[in-house]
């Protein structure tokens, strides 16, 4: 077939696409590829699909996108032949053996003659003079509602949309994040409909007479980086729709849990090349409870501080939380009553010190154990042999050796006049106080997190060689890994709940984007 022909043939079958999603009754939003880019085949078309603007910067995840393959299904018992089409999410791959048992077959006794798919995946049929060219000509441009026209010309008669059976894979009526739609092409290469697979089902239904939903699909090995010419971990191209809620506590000051938000939603961005829409983002819940400004006098107020900061984590586990902290340094004192209260709840506190002494550890990977690295807090936070610390576990557990440098006064100057500018000097005068010979200074004051960003820019002009670590931004860091890692293995529709490196691709895409790889805790 020449060119002409074949771009009559999807202007043809473009016209009855469109023809009969205005006749279904469905809802659904035609929307062109970015550039008008065509699309061969799913994961060209995912990185081309434009929804909420996301065809400049990387397209749609893979599951968004719908795999369609037109295809017989043959009995060996010379039964008539059953022309079907099978539908799943592109992050998955058919199986056909189920296939031929959602279609009321014996696998052992049937097998399928695969026209053309989305996958290149060919079951049992030559490639060679027609069929090839048919293939070529109908790739990319097979969705529910134009497969009687593929399969029509593929077996020399003429059938009608009633005469195909439809199969869609249960991973499709799996929750998909927002939007929770799915895109295919509309017949045209450059074009792609989007729609709610709680719209696309009936209407195919009402289309087509029938519909079956089965398990026919596992996920692809090209998907899982286990398999395949494509680019290895396509799963990592895209963070998982939805993850566990984040609840953070603040209040001394309130300022530390909106710094302690932007290092999170920063840390969760950065490792994707491309923009992460912001409905990938997160669901955070922030609570500043004003009475944890009572901790800067944790030793004198330890009751009334305990009353506090329980009764905000209690309510943001109310909030249906599942992964709780604390933004501040002083409260994780109690971090053996907040842990036991959140796994009560079904959830898990996370302390700032869990998150920043491995940090510590990563910093000096030759020489950990035994190092001495300095801690810049107020009078509770660095009191490592008052028991008031709780820092202390931390670092005893890695074997460091701690200076400490008291930080209270600084810290009431920032609370009382917390222009950023003014007061780098003076955290300046504080890191100038501890010993020059110590490998890495922790910032474990939230205070100093606020001024920290302009005295990392102004201190590459000095000639430090200190490793600083600042204690928010590794929290930060630590719940985005955690809300990731979670994310992947809990929502069905990734397929990722038991592929086992995930944690290990997931700290190496860390690494790649110059965060630090994080321990799981």
């Amino acid at each position: 077939m020449t060119d002409a022909a074949t771009a009559a043939l999807e202007r043809e079958v473009a016209r009855v696409c469109l023809a009969r999603l205005a006749a279904s009754g469905c809802s659904w939003t035609l929307r062109p590829n970015f550039k008008d880019i065509p699309a061969y085949g799913c994961r060209q078309a995912a990185r081309v699909r434009d929804r909420l603007g996301s065809g400049s910067h990387g397209g749609i995840p893979m599951w968004a996108e719908l795999k369609s393959v037109a295809a017989v299904a043959i009995p060996d018992d010379r039964s008539p032949s059953i022309p079907f089409a099978a539908h799943t999410r592109a992050n998955t791959s058919f199986d056909w053996p189920s296939v031929l048992r959602a279609l009321g077959l014996d696998p052992a006794h049937a097998k399928v003659r695969s026209f053309v798919d989305d996958d290149a995946e060919y079951a049992d049929h030559p490639l060679a003079g027609s069929v090839r060219e048919m293939r070529l000509r109908w790739r990319g441009i097979i969705n529910p509602f134009t497969v009687d026209l593929a399969l029509s010309e593929y077996e020399d008669t003429d059938l009608g949309p009633g005469d195909i059976a439809q199969v869609f894979d249960t991973s499709v009526t799996q929750f998909g994040g927002l939007p929770d739609t799915v895109m295919t092409n509309v017949g045209d290469r450059t074009r792609a409909m989007e729609i709610a697979p709680c719209d696309l089902i009936p209407a195919v239904e009402r289309h087509a007479g029938a519909a079956t939903v089965a398990p026919i699909a596992a996920p692809c090995q090209i998907w899982l980086g286990e398999a395949g010419d494509y680019p290895k971990d396509f799963f990592l191209r895209f963070p998982p729709p939805t993850g566990p809620r984040i609840g953070v506590l603040t209040g001394n000051g309130p300022e530390s849990g909106i710094a302690l938000l932007s290092e999170l939603v920063a840390a969760v961005r950065a490792p994707y090349r491309e923009g992460v829409p912001d409905v990938f983002m997160p669901e955070l819940v922030l609570r500043s409870a004003p009475g944890l400004g009572l901790s800067m006098e944790l030793v004198a107020r330890e009751q009334d501080v305990e009353r506090e900061v329980t009764r905000g984590v209690s309510e943001l586990l109310a909030s249906g939380c599942k992964i709780v902290t604390v933004a501040c340094n002083t409260t994780i004192y109690f971090e053996p009553v907040l842990r036991t209260l959140c796994e009560a709840a079904g959830a898990r506190f996370v302390s700032i010190a869990e998150a920043t002494v491995p940090a510590v550890l990563r910093a000096l990977p030759d020489a950990a154990r035994g190092s001495e690295v300095g801690l810049i807090g107020i009078g509770s936070v660095i009191d490592l042999a008052g028991g008031f610390s709780g820092y202390e576990r931390y670092f005893a557990e890695a074997g460091l050796n701690v200076r400490v440098c008291t930080a209270d006064e600084f810290a009431f100057a920032i609370k009382n006049q917390p222009e950023i500018g003014s007061r780098v000097s003076e955290f300046v005068k504080l890191v100038n106080a501890l010993p020059q010979d110590i490998a890495a200074v922790v910032v474990a004051l939230t205070e100093a997190s606020l001024v920290f960003p302009e005295f990392e820019r102004r201190n590459q002009k000095r000639s430090d060689e200190r490793v600083y670590i600042d204690a928010v931004r590794e929290l930060g860091r630590y719940l985005a890994f955690m809300y990731l890692l979670d994310g992947y293995r809990e929502l069905e529709v990734c397929q990722l709940r038991d592929h086992e490196p995930l944690e290990s691709k997931l700290r190496e895409l860390f690494e790649q984007s110059k965060l630090a790889p994080i321990q799981r805790g």
